[in-house]
């Protein structure tokens, strides 16, 4: 994924009515509809600047903005654990 990835969804009257998270979620290529409600909850995502709740239903003229941040990376580290072998085979 991209460092992080802005994007503007313009309503039109096909898009009239349906729910903003599903909106953004059929827009946006490879984002789960959970994630993009967090985002939309943490401000990330707007409509016509303002935050709305994931149910909101849009309407024709508005526009959907949005700046969602790149994933941190998470890291494995190995740890030294004893173990005893019960049984090995030759």
């Amino acid at each position: 994924m991209p460092k992080s990835e802005a994007f503007t969804i313009g309503v039109d009257l096909t898009d009239a009515g349906k729910r903003l998270d599903a909106l953004v979620a059929s827009r946006i290529p490879g984002y789960s509809r959970s994630l993009v409600i967090h985002h939309i909850r943490t401000g990330n995502i707007c409509v016509d600047g303002a935050p709305k709740k994931p149910g909101y239903r849009v309407r024709p003229g508005e526009r959907v903005t949005g700046d969602i941040p790149a994933p941190e990376a998470i890291g494995f580290d190995p740890e030294p654990i004893p173990l005893q072998i019960l049984h090995e085979d030759a």
